[in-house]
């Protein structure tokens, strides 16, 4: 059966098409490691990503506490059903105003309690996001976090059912045959995963021509080259291993077809689900337009709020001679203190004197005493006026000011032409990295402890953006992906000023130079796409009811720089012993007589195509290496220190 009569796209998209995308050739038939992988050696990508060592001035700007609050209460009121129709009831924004101020009363790491200015603001600014979302259909919105989307319903219920009744097939074996993802406890089944049978340097092979059918290329091609490293010490790039995307075909009409197979998906034995995979794709690409929009210029990308400015202003008057006053009490109390213990020691030398001393020798001590007592007394008499100018210009509110929380100005809605930018993807072929996977809880094993903060893939998949399914949840509490971002530190401060500084963004000195963006909420039935520029986390979750198993099942879209090309499955012959097995079996290869044993031996005698076991152990390469990855790529960009030096 020919590959290509699998991809039939589903339903059309509406629009007129635009110019495409420039794409930059991956060459097959270069002999060289420079021409064979050319996204790893040009320097050039359309899209930012997260694999440069970033100095201080690459990142965005630190954005200050005010906003971050802002956009979290933002983010809340927008996972509310139906808010954009709520929010034109006076009565329900009032109630939403009072909810707000009581929930953010308290300043901690955080937030910080909010003002009738954040609330106008937040609130002028849901009324554009509510515009923004009617404009795109009523489904695509801006997420909690800035340059993410979130859309509920996208998919219909038809084709939900039909990627519910696909799956079911890849869930269907038997209990030895499932895939528990390495290190999950057995929490997380793997059902299409890009680790296993993953692109090998030196070992996978490649063809010079594009794959027509799949299956009759298995054991074809020439085996790729080693990787060298593009530079010296290029911890972003993989020497080893790479993921594996399919070419989808993006119609001019905005139709989606799949034109090359799905790493670790049959595309015989589950054609079925390559349709429904390029139709649910298809709903996707309006949300990785809009999330690419801003992608080239990360530094500038966000919107910004609130402008920190100068968080002091010089202290009145008033404040002058009430901060004497509060210094010279507290001097007092010192003094007053001080001669306590004067007294105290006083009273325990006479006791301890020796009542046999000699009286003249006694009263010369004494006499010394009362001299040194009359000399600190004059001593402190001394330094009375000179410690008060001290203690003045050295307390905080006189050598800094009054701290005054920045506060956003007035909400100004985008001018004519000025609306939030989109690109657009009709009349290309992107390449896609595609992931299925399962999180299981059983009341053995109720609670999923969350993942750690990672970016997606290294330099040599170039992925840009992702996009995620959350397609079925059963019996588990709500759950958050939540970001983080790399950011410049703050080089407008007053010297010493650490406490304004946390004070304002959230940074402490010695630190680390991140700031926590927000989450968006999982719910079931929901997509969201967000760049592939901030590090994000799954929150942990456990079972509603802990005497019932429950589920999170998800699809994933893992999107490459569609400025670049990579080797993909289009020149990539399938890699699984287990489908050359089933083909030779059906076609006549070996001599009717040959019993399928015998097949077996022979086929495991030969180096190729790859076996389970050699796949995961590249798979277990592969997750140790990008272990290592997240490591270096935290101390390089994303939890680099937070140096508030003197200046």
């Amino acid at each position: 059966m020919s590959d290509t009569a699998l991809n039939d796209a589903a339903s059309a998209s509406s629009g007129s098409p635009a110019a495409p995308v420039a794409t930059a050739r991956y060459d097959p038939k270069g002999p060289t490691a420079e021409t064979m992988f050319p996204h790893l050696f040009s320097g050039k990508a359309g899209y930012s990503d997260p694999f440069t060592t970033l100095h201080d001035h690459d990142a965005p700007e630190a954005r200050t506490r005010v906003e971050l609050t802002m956009k979290q209460l933002s983010g809340e009121i927008r996972n509310k059903p139906n808010w954009e129709t709520k929010m034109l009831n006076p009565e329900i924004v009032a109630k939403w105003r009072k909810e707000a101020s009581d929930a953010y009363a308290v300043e901690d790491d955080y937030i910080v309690p909010v003002t009738t200015k954040m609330l106008d603001y937040v609130f002028a600014e849901l009324k554009e996001y509510a515009k923004f979302k009617q404009a795109q259909g009523g489904k695509i919105e801006h997420a909690a976090v800035d340059d993410t989307f979130q859309a509920d319903g996208l998919v219909s219920d038809e084709l939900r059912q039909r990627l519910l009744a696909g799956v079911a097939r890849l869930e269907d074996v038997p209990e030895h045959l499932k895939d528990w993802h390495p290190g999950s406890d057995r929490q997380v089944l793997d059902l299409v995963h890009p680790s296993l049978f993953c692109l090998v340097y030196g070992r996978t092979r490649h063809t010079t021509k594009p794959i027509v059918e799949a299956l009759g290329s298995v054991g074809g091609g020439e085996i790729l080259p080693v990787l060298p490293l593009a530079y010296e010490h290029d911890f972003n790039t993989s020497t080893q291993c790479q993921w594996l995307p399919s070419e989808f075909r993006v119609h001019d009409d905005g139709r989606v077809t799949i034109e090359s197979y799905i790493n670790n998906l049959h595309p015989v034995e589950h054609a079925e689900l390559y349709p429904v995979l390029a139709s649910i794709f298809e709903a996707f690409v309006p949300m990785f337009e809009l999330t690419l929009a801003a992608a080239p210029d990360i530094q500038h990308s966000f919107i910004r709020r609130v402008e920190p400015g100068n968080w002091y202003r010089p202290l009145t008057e008033e404040e002058e001679r009430a901060v004497k006053q509060k210094l010279r009490a507290a001097k007092q109390k010192r003094r007053a203190a001080k001669q306590k213990r004067r007294a105290a020691k006083k009273a325990a030398m006479d006791e301890d004197d020796d009542k046999d001393d000699d009286e003249d020798e006694d009263d010369d001590k004494d006499d010394e005493d009362d001299d040194d007592d009359d000399e600190d007394d004059d001593e402190d008499e001394d330094d009375d006026e000179d410690e008060d100018d001290d203690e003045f210009y050295n307390d905080p509110e006189v050598e800094f000011g009054v701290f005054v929380m920045p506060e956003p100005g007035e909400y100004k809605p985008p001018r004519a032409g000025d609306e939030y930018p989109s690109c657009n993807l009709r009349g290309t072929t992107l390449q896609v990295i595609v992931k299925l996977a399962n999180i299981c809880l059983t009341p053995e094993n109720p609670t999923y402890q969350g993942g750690s903060w990672h970016v997606e893939g290294m330099r040599n998949e170039h992925i840009v953006a992702s996009g995620i399914y959350y397609y079925q949840q059963e019996n588990i509490t709500e759950s958050n992906l939540d970001f983080r971002q790399s950011v410049s530190g703050p080089w407008e401060y007053q010297q010493n000023d650490t406490t304004g500084v946390f004070r304002v963004f959230g940074l402490e000195n010695r630190g680390e130079l991140n700031q926590m963006l927000g989450g968006i909420a999982t719910k079931d039935n929901r997509c969201i796409t967000f760049p592939n520029t901030m590090q994000h986390r799954v929150r942990s979750f456990q079972l509603l009811d802990p005497t019932k198993p429950g589920s999170r099942k998800i699809l994933v879209f893992f999107l490459v720089d569609p400025d670049l090309r990579i080797p993909s499955t289009k020149h990539i012959p399938p890699q699984q012993r287990s489908w050359y097995m089933q083909e030779i079996l059906t076609t006549p290869v070996f001599p009717p007589a040959i019993p399928p044993e015998l097949v077996q031996m022979i086929l495991d005698y030969s180096d190729w195509p790859m076996g389970l076991e050699e796949a995961k152990q590249h798979r277990e390469t592969l997750m140790n290496e990008r272990k290592q990855f997240v490591m270096a790529n935290n101390k390089a960009v994303f939890a680099r220190e937070c140096s508030l030096c003197e200046h």
